[in-house]
């Protein structure tokens, strides 16, 4: 598969999260990369399909399956992507982390006060 449209320096960024993924489920996700990337205006993943051109050779089903029932954990891609740019930050750079759980299924109702963290 090409390198879907993207520069070398940053399909190399993709690389680490290639753990999270089975290898057909990270050819979705870099198709999907892709996509997004040149999408326009809204990026519904419709229009990130779209995107992507002849990079999405797979029925557009696969990519939504790929996003609703695929065996792959969203935490574990995101401690993956935080890991990775915490690892590029200077020692001792301080990070501040805005979160919204809008989206999120599993709503708590706990409210976590940074002001109180030491």
């Amino acid at each position: 598969m090409p390198d879907l449209t993207l520069p070398a320096t940053f399909v190399s960024l993709l690389l680490p999260m290639r753990a999270v993924f089975t290898e057909p489920s990270f050819q979705n996700f870099r198709v999907l990369v892709s996509g997004w990337v040149h999408a326009r205006g809204r990026h519904r993943i419709s229009d990130v399909i779209r995107a992507a051109g002849s990079l999405a050779d797979k029925h557009f089903t696969t990519y939504y399956r790929f996003l609703s029932h695929g065996r792959w954990s969203l935490d574990e891609l995101g401690m993956t992507v935080l890991d990775h740019v915490l690892a590029a930050l200077p020692p001792g750079q301080s990070v501040t982390l805005v979160l919204d759980d809008t989206l999120s299924r599993r709503h708590t109702g706990a409210c976590l006060d940074a002001s109180s963290a030491t």
